[in-house]
């Protein structure tokens, strides 16, 4: 059967048996039993080399490995795959031994520097975002400001990472009441931009934005808006005048009628809060022309006044009534130093002189004043004439 076997042997092996050949076929006892030992040798050793290899999965930092290790260690078989454990790293596997399927996660430590609120400090830590350092902390509240961003990898080789507490200020914004609001922010300008709160071009802030936003602090923000408005407004073209030499001077008679014209006016409009501080105006275009009134205007000279026989009795009146000043005009109905009522003033002629008594002189303002004595009395100004003792 042996040669059968031979026979049936391939071709390109026949060489490589030829030596196992010739000692089967030798006759010597001793040399047939050296062979069969180092052959049981040969396949009990790669017996025991298969059956030490182990398959496991290695995580490092969140990444997955599927490796193969002769080492039943875990720390071997960490360093088998190229990892030196530092003593700030932290590794996680089922035993110090390693078994076949097992899973050995190993969480490298890095270096960070963590400043809260300007208060730095050095840390090691396995995490490898940002968000998972923050987590691992515990001691930064819902919304701060964190930098780099949440989402930024720490590297091995270490970070900086700053962070911003939020703290409660006062805010009044266009004028409204002072009201509690949380940011994060070590500046007042900080503190608005991240509270989402904008200001316009014209809008001030106080204090300035880049004071310190201390906790409780009152941030006050004026907004200051320039809008321009079109208004449509009637106006009124300048009245032509005719000198009347028959007319008494100074009296205005009315020929024609203006008519009032419209223009459309553009203003620019400040407001301060909302309540309107300042308009200008910065163009107009006339829609509709006015037409100017005409007026006759006397120039004849008036009638001389004689001085008054009395004169020093209704200086004295006016003296009392209104300081002695014949051409005030307080705006309470009463004009002129004898203070005429202007329905008084008048009936009584004195609008010959003026349309009220405060623009007609001392002279004919007397002249109308003994008109009224003469019909009313001392009476007309009772207060005064009965302080004098004219009645």
């Amino acid at each position: 059967m042996v040669d059968d076997a031979r026979t049936d042997t391939p071709e390109g092996t026949k060489g490589l048996l030829a030596p196992i050949q010739r000692i089967h076929r030798s006759r010597s006892t001793m040399l047939r039993l050296s062979v069969a030992g180092m052959l049981t040798t040969l396949v009990v050793g790669g017996v025991a080399a298969v059956n030490q290899r182990t398959q496991y999965t290695l995580e490092v930092d969140g990444e997955q490995l599927e490796l193969v290790t002769f080492g039943s260690d875990v720390r071997a078989a960490l360093a088998d795959a190229g990892y030196t454990v530092d003593e700030r790293d932290v590794v996680i596997a089922p035993s110090d031994r390693l078994g076949d399927g097992d899973t050995v996660t190993l969480l490298r430590a890095r270096p960070v520097t963590v400043e809260v609120d300007g208060r730095s400090e050095q840390v090691w830590t396995t995490a490898t975002t940002v968000a998972d350092l923050v987590a691992e902390r515990g001691d930064v509240p819902p919304r701060s400001y964190v930098t780099p961003r949440i989402d930024s990898p720490v590297p091995l080789d270490g970070a900086s990472v700053s962070v911003v507490t939020p703290r409660e200020l006062l805010l009044s914004d266009n004028g409204g009441p002072a009201t509690p609001m949380s940011s994060p922010g070590e500046t007042v300008g900080e503190f608005l931009e991240r509270a989402r709160i904008t200001l316009g071009p014209q809008d001030t802030v106080t204090p300035a934005p880049d004071a310190p936003a201390e906790p409780g602090t009152p941030i006050t923000i004026t907004r200051v808006t320039t809008a321009v408005e079109k208004v449509v407004e009637p106006f009124e073209a300048p009245e032509r005048t005719i000198d009347d030499p028959e007319a008494v001077e100074g009296e205005r008679t009315v020929t024609e009628s203006g008519v009032p014209g419209e223009r459309e006016v553009q203003y620019s409009v400040t407001r301060v809060n909302g309540v309107e501080t300042g308009r200008e105006r910065s163009s107009e275009n006339i829609l509709t022309e006015a037409r100017p009134a005409v007026v006759r205007v006397g120039t004849k000279p008036r009638p001389a006044v004689p001085e008054p026989s009395n004169g020093g009795v209704w200086d004295s009146i006016a003296a009392c009534e209104s300081g002695g000043n014949w051409s005030i005009n307080t705006g309470n109905g009463y004009t002129g130093g004898l203070q005429f009522a202007a329905s008084t003033w008048l009936a009584y002629g004195g609008g010959q002189y003026a349309p009220t008594a405060d623009q007609a002189s001392r002279e004919q303002q007397i002249a109308i004043a003994e008109k009224v004595q003469a019909a009313q009395g001392w009476g007309a100004w009772p207060a005064c004439t009965a302080k004098l003792g004219l009645r």
